[in-house]
Parts: C-alpha cells; sequence; structure tokens
C-alpha cells in the first residue's frame, strides 16, 4: 500500500490537470512576448543582438500585445473545450514546461509544445465520427472543432511568432532557415473553390 501511495506521489510531482495547464499557458503566452518582444535582453555573446533591435520600442510593443491576443484566442478554444467535457478525467494529467530566459527560438517552441501536449491529451473517443464501420456513440462535433482550431492555430502562429521576431527584433542565424507557415492541403483547396 505504501508503495502504491508513493508511486502515486512521485507520478503526479509535475503533473497538472488541463485547468491548471490552461491557466499556465495563459500566463506563459503573455509572459513570452513581453520577454522577447517588450524587454528583450541583449545577449552580448550573440552578434545578431551587437547593433540594437531591429524595430522601435513601440512597435515590438504593438506586435507583442496581438500576438499575445492571437495566444489568447486559442487559450479561450481550449477553455470551450474544457467546458465541453473534451478532456478524459481519468488521464488528464501532463507535465507543462517552463519556457527558457534567454533563447526565444526555444521559448516559443516549448510553449508550442505546451499547446499540442492540450490538442493530444483531448479525448481522443470523441474526435471521430465511426469507429470502424459503427458510428461512434462518444463523438461530440465540439471536441473535434476544437481539436482541428487548436492544431492549425498552433502551428499558424508558432511560425509567425518565430517570422515576427526576426523581423522586428534580431535576425538571428536560425532566422534564415525559418521555415514560412503554409495552409493545410485540404484548406488551400477549399478556399480556391
Amino acid at each position: 500500500m505504501k508503495l502504491l501511495n508513493l508511486a502515486v506521489v512521485s507520478l503526479g510531482v509535475y503533473a497538472r490537470p488541463p485547468e491548471k495547464q490552461l491557466q499556465h499557458l495563459k500566463k506563459a503566452s503573455v509572459e513570452i512576448f513581453n520577454r522577447y518582444f517588450k524587454n528583450p535582453i541583449p545577449d552580448a555573446e550573440n552578434p545578431a543582438h551587437d547593433n540594437g533591435w531591429l524595430s522601435n520600442q513601440r512597435r515590438r510593443d504593438k506586435k507583442a500585445d496581438q500576438l499575445a491576443s492571437r495566444y489568447s484566442g486559442i487559450n479561450d478554444v481550449i477553455d470551450g473545450a474544457l467546458e465541453a467535457g473534451c478532456y478524459p478525467v481519468a488521464t488528464q494529467r501532463t507535465k507543462i514546461l517552463r519556457f527558457v530566459d534567454d533563447d526565444f527560438k526555444k521559448a516559443i517552441t516549448q510553449v508550442t509544445r505546451n499547446y499540442l501536449k492540450m490538442v493530444s491529451s483531448m479525448d481522443s473517443s470523441k474526435l471521430d465520427r465511426k469507429v470502424g464501420e459503427e458510428k461512434n456513440p462518444n463523438y461530440d462535433k465540439a471536441c473535434r472543432r476544437a481539436n482541428k482550431k487548436m492544431r492549425r492555430k498552433t502551428d499558424r502562429f508558432f511560425a509567425r511568432s518565430r517570422e515576427h521576431y526576426c523581423r522586428m527584433v534580431a535576425n538571428e542565424d536560425w532566422c534564415e532557415k525559418n521555415v514560412s507557415y503554409k495552409l493545410p492541403e485540404k484548406v488551400a483547396n477549399k478556399n480556391q473553390e
């Protein structure tokens, strides 16, 4: 019995239920843009920071607010999914990481992974319309919509955040290799019709 209790406690130390994860993401999605756009700290070892920032403070502040606002849209989608019961009750605990303080590329990747963890921890039984040839009795249209929205927005905002950082704050060496976001083929073809 004591061994079982110890195992439960040790597994749950870093884990959080979805409500707590969302609370963390709401803070992190604002803090990351405040830290890297509004109040960037120059790194003496990084040549991209030698000549100051690429745009003035007012433009960086405005862009940081816009990006934080977009991420709050994803937070609203997650909030709606929580209210709709899209997260399983039994296995709803996953580990959420903080973002690093000295590298925007790593930080935005960490925050994005946390959003993707929220997407992947949704109850998969509510996302599929059919199970084999049978109609899925657990299917929930609201959960499926929330899952699709979260996936699309997360990918798009990840690419755009990196693009805006490279254009407005510092043109670091990884900026040249930055992959631009493309609409999924299904959505791109739908828009052409």
